[in-house]
């Protein structure tokens, strides 16, 4: 320890009482309250000070190896929706239980975009149309390749748009390389029919189905390396779990176009439209799948 360093420690200890120089047996064998205190403060300056005299390869120990969780924010601050799902829509649109028509009382998760021009500023990345978005919070940190199936059922009631699924993917599973991946309406297939004029649509990670959003997802560690296209044919997601084992999927604000400007957003995303959606639209979803986690009650 350098003499700059044991003078601090002489002078705190003169400052708490301790004598200086200390005496031979300077803890008693049966300390009174007042002593332990005294050298209980000292031997904290004396841990801080080993510890910044010993470099950077130690402090690192010292640090958090990931993050603290971050948990999605409803845009329109309330809460209306079950545990763990959030109204993140954009502009003229929402995601709230309603009546689906089948019966008198039949609920589900009702997906609406009012339509027409919005003002900008709603958006990651510009945008004046609306967007619903529900997104999904108890998955956060879970591994891609553990993540199992995702389905949900869905009708069409008004206009045109369908529902699409996209995850927010953290690579190293530590906060430092996040990526927005999607699966467009046209690329998760025909569906199978469940009745009441609902389809079933599914998909996984392996599935052809995702590309990537705002631009080519390309390797961090080798840039020349691309792992799933913005463009062209839907690919699996096994270049991304080849590369990185550990992906997760990650609760985050991940300034990706096409999500609520500067808010943490769920990592499981169900949405309705784009950024320049300005047409109206309404669809209903009354049961979702994720995993061995099914949503279908909507009271």
């Amino acid at each position: 320890m350098s003499a700059n360093g044991i003078l601090k420690i002489k002078s705190a200890a003169e400052s708490i009482g301790l004598s200086s120089p200390l005496p031979s047996s300077p803890i008693p064998r049966s300390p009174t309250p007042r002593w332990s205190s005294r050298y209980a403060l000292l031997s904290c300056l004396v841990l801080g000070l080993l510890t910044s005299a010993c470099g950077r390869s130690n402090a690192i120990l010292l640090e958090a190896q990931t993050p603290a969780e971050v948990q999605p924010v409803s845009t329109d601050g309330r809460s209306t929706l079950p545990k763990d799902l959030y109204d993140q829509s954009v502009n003229a649109a929402s995601v709230r239980t309603g009546l689906d028509g089948v019966s008198d009382s039949s609920k589900a998760l009702q997906f609406r975009i009012g339509g027409g021009t919005q003002a900008a500023g709603g958006f990651n990345g510009g945008g004046t149309g609306s967007r619903a978005i529900l997104a999904i919070g108890k998955f956060s940190r879970t591994r891609l390749a553990d993540l199992g199936e995702i389905s949900f059922d869905s009708k069409v009631s008004t206009g045109s748009e369908k529902i699409e699924v996209q995850l927010q993917l953290d690579l190293n599973c530590d906060g430092q390389h996040l990526k927005l991946v999607g699966a467009k309406a046209n690329d998760l297939g025909a569906g199978i029919s469940v009745g009441d004029g609902y389809t079933r649509y599914s998909i996984d990670a392996l599935q052809a189905s995702w590309t990537a959003v705002d631009t080519d997802l390309l390797d961090p560690a080798s840039p020349g390396v691309k792992l799933l296209n913005l463009s062209g044919a839907p690919q699996t997601l096994s270049l991304i779990l080849a590369s990185y084992p550990q992906t997760c999927i990650r609760n985050a604000a991940t300034g990706a176009s096409g999500l609520p400007a500067n808010l943490p957003t769920g990592g499981i995303q169900l949405v309705l439209g784009e950024s320049h959606t300005t047409a109206a639209a309404t669809v209903f979803v009354r049961r979702v799948k994720l995993g061995l986690s099914i949503f279908e009650s909507w009271e």
